[in-house]
């Protein structure tokens, strides 16, 4: 791993930090799952491949060698004592240099960018937001045991596009009339995750050792989009009696809201169909509110 950091002080007479992190590295599988592609596979390993019922050319990617190439840039500035703003950005891949089956490539990109604001050390605020992106192919061949087994035009993959948005706020007033202090709280997230169904070869994510050939699969149907939402809010408020004693109260709020081909309730309207048995496992949207109190007394 190589690391770079870019102290960058004062930069137009105000106290600002940049670093920048770099990620190169190479990681060799070993006896099956590493055995390189671009060397004949010997017939014992083809053959305990085969007889667990696996493709010559599948790899497993805890364990299969990939290149992974990673990127991160922080950075942040103080243009005002009772002012900061940051931001970062993210950007890696990883590439299973050898798997002509499995996991064969992921991407991800991730930006951020936030401000924190604190006029004195009774009142405090901040908002950030970030965006990230991943997407990845895993590839597959439909067949059946016999001819259609070694037939590379069945081949078919999966192509996936991941994105997350999310919002954060908070603000907090200590001292207020010199016995409440008030802290606030948001957070939304939303996310979407297209499954988008490839058939025959994939041009620019092929291993330059195969051999591109059209396929014999029939036009895939596309899966929907899936989308999920998530608010949360809490709201604390804390009472001091005295030095030692002091009461609060907090309220939580949470929305969800779903839809998932394959998990929600239209998808689902049953936990168990004909010939399963699903054991709570469902997504579905709700709205739930709660209300505590405390007693808290310091010794």
């Amino acid at each position: 791993m190589k690391t770079i950091l870019v102290p960058t002080q004062n930069i137009a007479a105000m106290p600002s930090a940049l670093e920048l992190a770099v990620l190169l590295a190479r990681r060799m599988g070993a006896y099956i799952e590493g055995f390189p592609l671009r060397v004949a596979i010997p017939p014992y390993i083809a053959a305990e491949l085969t007889a667990i019922g696996e493709q010559a050319g599948m790899r497993h990617y805890d364990i299969a060698s990939r290149d992974r190439d990673r990127v991160t840039l922080t950075g942040g500035v103080v243009p005002f004592a009772a002012v900061s703003f940051n931001a970062s950005f993210a950007a890696g891949k990883d590439d299973y240099i050898e798997s002509l089956f499995g996991l064969r490539d992921n991407h991800h990109r991730v930006y951020s960018a936030g401000m924190d604001y604190a006029p004195s050390d009774y009142l405090g605020a901040g908002l950030s937001y970030s965006f990230e992106r991943y997407t990845s192919l895993s590839r597959s061949r439909q067949a059946n045991p016999g001819v259609q087994f070694d037939d590379a035009t069945r081949n078919w993959a999966t192509d996936t596009a991941d994105r997350a948005h999310s919002v954060v706020a908070h603000a907090g007033l200590k001292q207020l009339r010199q016995h409440i202090d008030i802290d606030v709280f948001a957070d939304y997230n939303r996310t979407s995750g297209l499954y988008r169904y490839i058939t025959g070869p994939v041009p620019d994510r092929t291993l330059p050792e195969e051999v591109a050939l059209p396929t014999s699969l029939p036009t895939p149907t596309q899966l929907p989009l899936v989308k999920s939402e998530l608010a949360r809010g809490n709201v604390d408020v804390m009472y001091a009696i005295s030095e030692r004693w002091g009461v609060g109260m907090s309220i939580w709020y949470e929305r969800y809201r779903v839809s998932d081909f394959s998990l929600d309730a239209d998808a689902l309207s049953r936990l168990d169909p004909a010939g399963a048995l699903l054991l709570g496992y469902q997504y579905l949207p709700y709205s739930a509110t709660t209300i505590w109190g405390r007693v808290v007394y310091k010794f």
